[in-house]
């Protein structure tokens, strides 16, 4: 059974948000600093989207282990969190 994800990134105050949406409901959100580590954020969500079960093919092409870490610093916002724009 395929899903449907959909990343969507907002810049809020100083941060760059990234959240990750399955089948239309926020699954997982990241902040960073630098806009050179929204790409990271993003494939380390779908990486986990995926190792969760969520599968398809956006998910699957983001398993690739990630050979570097972030440039700058890095928050992960558990979805349990509650989140406000």
């Amino acid at each position: 059974m395929s899903v449907q994800t959909d990343i969507r990134v907002t810049r809020i105050k100083n941060d760059w948000h990234s959240r990750l949406f399955v089948d239309g409901l926020l699954v997982d959100e990241m902040s960073c600093k630098l806009k050179e580590d929204i790409g990271w954020c993003c494939r380390t969500m779908l990486r986990w989207a995926d190792k969760m079960g969520r599968c398809n093919a956006h998910t699957e092409s983001a398993r690739r282990r990630l050979t570097s870490g972030p440039v700058g610093k890095v928050k992960y916002l558990r979805p349990t969190e509650k989140i406000m724009l």
